[in-house]
């Protein structure tokens, strides 16, 4: 298989809800539970705007005191990561989530 740029699929907000309302179900003891990251549109055009990308890719991670985290490359047609350009850093929910609503709350 390879990427087309069309992967992916818009779904209904409150598909996305009862998803975001099972994680956190599932993490309710964790005191310091991350519900979200939040990326700037430029920071997420570094990585768009790269030859050759057809998306992004995330990645899973854990810093060094064990607090979750995404890293975010482009990847190619042929599903490859494009590296010149990796994000991390972005802003954790919670300390801004916004106003509460039925994907944070």
């Amino acid at each position: 298989m390879s990427f087309n740029g069309n992967e992916g699929a818009v779904i209904p907000l409150a598909d996305a809800a009862a998803l975001t309302k099972a994680y956190r179900d599932a993490n309710s003891g964790d005191p310091n539970l991350i519900l979200a990251h939040f990326v700037g549109i430029n920071t997420l055009k570094q990585i768009l705007d790269q030859p050759g990308c057809m998306g992004l890719r995330t990645y899973y991670a854990l810093d060094a005191n064990g607090k979750k985290k995404l890293v975010l490359v482009a990847a190619d047609a042929n599903e490859n990561d494009i590296t010149a350009v990796v994000l991390d850093k972005g802003v954790d929910c919670p300390i801004s989530c916004g106003a509460n609503n039925t994907l944070n709350s």
